[in-house]
Order: C-alpha cells, then structure tokens, then sequence
C-alpha cells in the first residue's frame, strides 16, 4: 500500500498512482451493471447533499482532499469498494487498524461521516445510501474541488523507457491525465462492488448494523 508522509507529499504522488491505475486496471471489469442514477427514486438529491458535506469540510481544512482521495484507494485495493475502512473493531484487528492503514488521515473519514449525516439528515434519504456510494461521491468531490489535472512526474516514471512515454503524453496534454484520472478512478470505483443482497446500508459507517 502507499504510505503518506505528508498531505503535501501524497498530492505529489497522485500522477503516480493514476498512471498504474490506468497502466494496469485495464481489465478490472464489474460484477453486475452498475448505475450513476442508482438513487435516482430513493433519494434524488443525494449527490448534492454529499458535496455540500465535502465543501463545508474542504473549508475547514486542505487535508480532506488528499485523506478523502487516499482512504477510496486504501478501501478499493483490499478488499473491494465497499467502505469496509471505515469499520471499526473494539479488538483492533479491523482493515483499518492494519499497518498500512494506521497512518491514513482521521479527516478522510471524518468526511464521510459528515456527508453520512448529512444525508441521513433528508428523510427521504435515511438509510437508503450506502457508506461505499457517498465515500465514492466525496471523493470524486475532493478531486473537483482540489481542480488537479496537471502533471507532475517523478524521475522514475519519466526516465523508465516503460512509462516515459505516458508521462511526456499527459505533460504536453492536461486533458489527457484529465481522461486517464477519470477512467482509472472509475474503474477503481468498481473493484470489489457489493450489490444487491450483497451487502447492507449501514446506519453507522463505523460499524455493522
């Protein structure tokens, strides 16, 4: 997993991990289909109930962007997206006490719990959104609101021969990382879905119901 010495450091280090998502999630394929208007009846104001939470906490402090954006990574690449980070375990054996969770920023999951209340907040909405769909929403939030597109590599990925290539092409081209960001995010959004009856919706997203 990667670890963060700093927010400042991990921001640094975004080129990087989206060009392994994009080098090697190519054949990360969903389960079942999924749908962007999943909430569509349930709860149709969802996505701005969600940004409104992340805007109030990106104010607060810059550490949400970069502790929202790497708490998606730390939960899709274990055990699939399905917000199992955020549990916790009063014997301290849950994902997120593992090592390599230990230094992932409380701000990131303070986010989701902010934008999980503020949801539950609208009657409609009570209980019919899943942890993993609004830790998904913030993040994609964070990113917008961070307006990162620019590349900037490391001296590794832009002098080995195996990814030079990649990083001269989303030097000379923002609206090329823009497009490689976005559909790696996507398919890392889909590692590991729980659908259907898979799964539950979580009153608290810190514990089982």
């Amino acid at each position: 997993m990667i670890k963060m010495a700093s927010p400042r450091s991990f921001i640094l280090a975004l080129p990087a991990i989206v060009l392994v998502l994009a080098l090697f999630m190519t054949t990360v394929t969903a389960q079942s289909k999924l749908s962007t208007n999943f909430y569509k009846n349930s709860c149709p104001n969802v996505e701005s109930l969600v940004r409104s939470a992340v805007n109030n906490k990106f104010r607060q402090t810059f550490v949400t962007a970069p502790a929202t954006l790497r708490l998606f990574f730390h939960d899709c690449f274990v055990r699939g997206c399905d917000a199992s980070v955020m549990l916790s375990s009063p014997n301290g054996n849950a994902e997120k006490d593992h090592p390599d969770n230990l230094s992932l920023a409380g701000d990131g999951f303070d986010t989701v719990i902010k934008a999980k209340a503020a949801v539950d907040r609208d009657s409609r909405c009570r209980n019919k959104v899943s942890c993993a769909d609004i830790l998904a929403l913030a993040t994609r939030d964070v990113v917008v609101l961070q307006g990162k597109g620019l590349f900037t590599s490391d001296q590794i990925l832009f002098t080995d021969n195996r990814s030079k290539s990649v990083v001269n092409s989303f030097a000379s081209s923002p609206a090329a990382f823009n497009k490689a960001f976005a559909d790696a995010m996507t398919k890392l959004g889909r590692v590991g879905v729980l659908t259907g009856t898979q799964g539950e919706i979580r009153k608290d997203c810190t514990r089982p119901n």
